[in-house]
C-alpha cells in the first residue's frame, strides 16, 4: 500500500516521517503542496494521487488539519482505499469550524458563478 500524507497549515511533507513506524511494510510519502486555496490545492492533491494510482492500486491518505479539508475537496472518490483525517480541534470546535468553512465555500462558489468564473 502507498501512504500519502498531506500536511496542515505551516506544515511540511517531512511530517510524513512520523507515520513510517505505523506502516512499516508500506511506502510513506509526504506531499508538499504550494498553493493555499481549495480550488488550487485540490489540483495538486489530485495530481499526486493520480500519479500514485498509476503505480499502486492501494492508496491510503493521511491528512492533517487544513490538508484534510483540501483533500476532501480534491475529488478522490474511487482513488483511495482508506483515509485518516486528523484535526487539531476538539469535536465541538470542529463541527463549528466545518460548518463555517462550508458556508464560506458555498458563498465563494456563488460569487464565482455570478462573476462568470468556471466551476471548480
Amino acid at each position: 500500500m502507498q501512504i500519502l500524507y498531506v500536511h496542515g497549515k505551516s506544515g511540511s511533507a517531512g511530517e510524513s516521517e512520523h507515520y513510517k513506524p505505523q506502516f512499516p511494510n508500506d511506502e510513506v510519502i509526504g506531499l508538499d503542496y504550494h498553493t493555499f486555496s481549495p480550488w488550487e490545492t485540490r489540483v495538486e492533491i489530485r495530481a499526486a494521487v493520480d500519479e500514485l494510482a498509476r503505480k499502486q492500486e492501494d492508496i491510503c491518505l493521511i491528512a492533517n488539519s487544513i490538508g484534510a479539508f483540501f483533500s476532501m475537496n480534491a475529488g478522490l472518490d474511487g482513488l483511495i482505499q482508506k483515509a485518516y483525517f486528523i484535526s487539531p480541534l476538539q469535536p465541538a470546535e470542529l463541527s463549528i469550524f466545518i460548518t463555517e468553512l462550508a458556508t464560506i465555500y458555498k458563498g465563494l462558489l456563488r460569487v464565482f458563478q455570478v462573476s462568470g468564473f468556471p466551476s471548480v
